[in-house]
């Protein structure tokens, strides 16, 4: 399946020419920047939230019982969960920097696919998946938020949900950041 810029599907045509304005490389390096800023700033928290190393956010996200996530906020104590929570609002803005850093790498990259008139589905894909996993990501953030406010909303239910969002969004994103590494040999290799 192509998509070209004559579909009469709004869908398409929206994606047909969002596509064509994330093609560049200022916005691809320049959001990268930003989400490598982000990076270190989850990192420098995860060593606050929990001294034993790198892994307390991700370790909570992927819980999945209760008994797991209570026994992580008792290790973090009080101070901890209070960064987790900054963490958490942190996070509401770090899925817009990476969804522009993937879907702008793919469409830069990938332009020796894609004509001025359709763009196949092999790169429609991994431009769009990103979009997904922010979705996932916000779900995934606010019902932590929820469960790290409120813990009586912590239990197998919503430790799931947060795992299940969490692991869909690390396969959407691996999946985009495999196409986007092939798209840019690809572009080395015909230069």
């Amino acid at each position: 399946m192509v998509t070209t810029k004559n579909d009469d599907g709004m869908l398409r045509q929206f994606l047909f020419q969002l596509y064509w304005k994330m093609a560049d490389l200022k916005l691809f390096i320049s959001s990268l920047f930003v989400s490598i800023i982000f990076f270190i700033i989850f990192t420098v928290l995860e060593l606050q939230i929990d001294s034993s190393g790198p892994g307390a956010i991700t370790a909570f996200q992927l819980a999945f019982s209760d008994e797991r996530a209570f026994e992580l906020i008792g290790k973090w104590g009080a101070r901890g969960v209070e960064l987790f929570k900054i963490s958490l609002i942190i996070d509401m803005f770090f899925p817009i920097s990476y969804l522009m850093t993937l879907s702008s790498g793919v469409s830069y990259f990938s332009q020796l696919r894609v004509t001025d008139d359709e763009i196949p589905t092999s790169v429609l894909l991994p431009f769009t998946l990103p979009f997904i996993a922010v979705l996932l990501d916000w779900a995934e953030n606010f019902l932590q938020f929820v469960m790290i406010s409120d813990t009586s909303f912590i239990n197998d239910v919503t430790t799931s949900l947060v795992g299940l969002y969490a692991i869909l969004k690390f396969l959407l994103l691996g999946v985009t950041i495999f196409f986007l590494v092939y798209y840019i040999i690809q572009t080395i290799v015909k230069r």
